[in-house]
C-alpha cells in the first residue's frame, strides 16, 4: 500500500473533517465540531491544534490525527497531547497508527521540543488499549481525567 503522512493544510480541512467524523462514528461518539470551528482551531489567528492526514492511493484518506502542545511541570517538559487518532478499518494492522503517532512526535519535537506524548483511550476499547500498550504507552493509574464543560464551564468563565 502506498502511504503518505503529511500535515493538514487549509485545503485539506474537509478531508480531515471526514476522517474525524468517521472516528466519532467508530466510537459511537457525537461529532459536534463544525467546519469553520475546526478550520479556526487549526489555522486561525490563535490556532489551538495541529492536524495530520495519512493518504493512500487515489487520494484516499486512511488515517488522521489532531494534536496540541501540553506542558507538565511534574515532567519538567513540554509534550504533545493527541486528542484524536483514527485509522480506516481497511488500513488497520498495516502500521499506519504508529506512522501517524511518529509523525506527531517528530513534528511536536520540531515545533516546541516535545519530549513526551499523551493521549486518552476509553477503558472499554480493548483493541486500542492493546495497540497503545504494544507501542510502549503506560497507564497513569495515579491520574484521573477531569473535565469542566457545558453550562458549568459557561458559568465558571463569566
Amino acid at each position: 500500500m502506498t502511504l503518505q503522512v503529511y500535515d493538514a493544510t487549509p485545503d485539506t480541512v474537509p478531508k480531515l473533517e471526514v476522517a474525524l467524523r468517521q472516528l466519532a462514528r467508530d466510537l459511537d461518539d457525537p461529532y459536534r465540531m463544525d467546519s469553520d470551528t475546526l478550520a479556526a482551531a487549526l489555522f486561525g489567528p490563535h490556532a489551538a491544534c495541529f492536524g495530520a492526514l495519512a493518504m493512500g492511493e487515489a487520494d484516499a484518506v486512511l488515517g488522521a490525527t489532531l494534536y496540541a502542545p501540553v506542558t507538565s511541570t511534574a515532567a519538567g517538559r513540554t509534550g504533545v497531547y493527541v486528542s484524536d487518532l483514527w485509522v480506516a478499518e481497511a488500513a488497520r494492522g498495516q502500521a499506519l497508527g504508529p506512522a501517524l503517532l511518529a509523525h506527531v512526535a517528530a513534528r511536536a519535537r520540531q515545533l516546541w521540543d516535545a519530549r513526551f506524548l499523551r493521549l486518552v483511550s476509553y477503558r472499554t476499547n480493548d483493541r486500542a488499549r492493546s495497540f497503545y500498550t504494544r507501542l510502549g504507552f503506560v497507564e497513569k493509574s495515579d491520574e484521573l481525567v477531569l473535565q469542566l464543560s457545558g453550562e458549568a464551564f459557561d458559568q465558571f468563565n463569566r
